[in-house]
């Protein structure tokens, strides 16, 4: 299924596992850290779809073709994860 956001969202899903500098892979919280899927084309940012990034609690979440998608403001996003 194809989606557009509407009014300046977001649409972020979970990812599983971090690759430490180790080697080792360590669980994250999936609570907090996302991946961008989706963006409003009207929204100015500097975010883009990929992009890793800490939330806030302000989320709704959406099943979309079976899969989580967590719905929220730019505002909502604390931080951007750079590898």
């Amino acid at each position: 299924m194809k989606i557009q956001l509407l009014n300046k969202k977001i649409g972020l899903v979970s990812f599983q596992k971090e690759k430490v500098s180790s080697g080792f892979y360590m669980p994250t919280d999936n609570r907090t850290y996302k991946i961008i899927k989706f963006i409003d084309p009207t929204l100015e940012t500097s975010l883009k779809e990929g992009d890793k990034v800490i939330i806030g609690p302000r989320t709704e979440t959406v099943n979309i073709d079976g899969e989580d998608v967590i719905i929220t403001d730019e505002s909502n996003i604390f931080a951007k994860i750079n590898d």
